[in-house]
């Protein structure tokens, strides 16, 4: 499957279910794509550009929300809510940690739940 055939993919998928309920009181929330604006907030939020690929899925599929488990989160916390609750300040979170290995463009994307990340 090719990279435009995956976004084709998920531009459908998140319209109908853009992730499965994780508990009773759990509701996905589909979001609109990113603007071009809020990506570059995040990249220099974080350092560095977002793999191509992540890019792509944010400005043309969805700013989080979709995905496996808990799935990709949005690239900044939505008012109100935790700093872990975004692409930015789990990425943020990590770094902060005591960790010698954490390497500085490892970036955790999508929460599987109980600290379990794709990166």
């Amino acid at each position: 499957m090719t990279d435009d055939q995956l976004i084709a993919r998920l531009q459908i998928r998140v319209k109908s279910a853009p992730r499965a309920r994780m508990f009773e009181a759990d509701r996905p929330v589909t979001r609109a794509p990113a603007t071009a604006a809020k990506i570059r907030a995040a990249e220099k939020a974080l350092g560095f550009a977002l793999p191509p690929l992540l890019r792509r899925l944010y400005a043309e599929v969805a700013d989080g929300g979709f995905g496996p488990s808990y799935g990709i989160h949005p690239l900044h916390p939505e008012r109100g809510q935790p700093k872990d609750s975004s692409l930015v300040g789990i990425y943020e979170i990590m770094r902060e940690a005591p960790a010698d290995d954490w390497s500085q463009e490892l970036l955790p994307f999508c929460d599987w739940g109980c600290y379990i990340w794709s990166c």
